[in-house]
């Protein structure tokens, strides 16, 4: 089992969890390199085998789910895991066959977005994860009218996202992880009017947050994860880019 992990140490000791009450060795042969297994099962079992732990408290009480989330998101981004293909037809169909969907999630590489129209108009909750568009999609997100909750976890592998102005009008809370390539970000005057939360993690080659940010006066929580030191020296009472995020009453940063 060692070999077929490739002496990686997180996955031996998953596979090793799984297994350890195995006897026949067919048992064992199963374990390949083509193993698919669903994310959320995935996560799950690394809880409940103890191979998540949380070595602090955040102050949105971040739950062993949210970190093994982490966690495999630094394996997929290292490429030590392959997240499943979805093709933007398999989502459009979904969405125009649910009209009173409120809550969507979707997982795994995906040619492009649906348009905005094809979005169920009361859709308030949204989490993109592994999708690794190649178009901005906050060109097409922004225009969903409900839309109050927006999780994208690698949802985008291009470098440039812009927020127009009017654009997510209900939009509370917007999570940022694991976009590699991003290094332009652009809120206009009148975006996201009514952002409260923010978090921004494992964007690397993101050097500073938007000037946009002072315009958003209903922000109240930022949090700054996993971002380089330069980054974070930036947000400082003393930094240069202090005054984007002066009204902001909480500013959290981790590593």
């Amino acid at each position: 089992m060692v070999a077929k992990c490739a002496g990686l140490p997180l996955t031996i000791i998953v596979l090793g969890g799984l297994l350890a009450t195995k006897e026949r060795v067919s048992d064992w042969d199963t374990i390949g390199g083509e193993t698919e297994i669903p994310r959320t099962k995935l996560i799950q079992l690394w809880v409940a085998e103890g191979v998540v732990s949380l070595q602090y408290e955040t102050k949105w009480d971040e739950a062993m789910e949210d970190v093994a989330e982490c966690y495999l998101g630094n394996l997929i981004s290292r490429c030590m895991v392959q997240v499943g293909q979805m093709g933007s037809t398999d989502v459009e169909k979904l969405v125009l066959g649910c009209p009173s969907l409120r809550k969507l999630q979707v997982e795994g590489w995906m040619e492009r977005l649906p348009a905005a129209s094809l979005f169920p108009p009361q859709l308030s909750k949204l989490t993109l994860w592994g999708c690794r568009l190649v178009q901005d999609p906050l060109v097409t997100l922004e225009k969903l009218l409900n839309l109050k909750f927006l999780n994208g976890w690698d949802m985008f592998v291009g470098k440039k996202m812009a927020c127009s102005p009017n654009g997510f009008p209900q939009l509370k809370v917007l999570v940022l992880r694991g976009l590699p390539n991003l290094d332009q970000w652009t809120i206009e005057d009148q975006a996201m009017p009514n952002l409260y939360r923010l978090s921004i993690s494992d964007c690397n080659n993101l050097k500073t947050v938007p000037d946009g940010l002072k315009f958003i006066t209903s922000l109240r929580e930022l949090e700054i994860r996993w971002m380089p030191k330069s980054f974070k020296t930036r947000l400082g009472t003393a930094g240069e880019d202090y005054h984007k995020v002066q009204h902001v009453p909480s500013i959290v940063f981790l590593n």
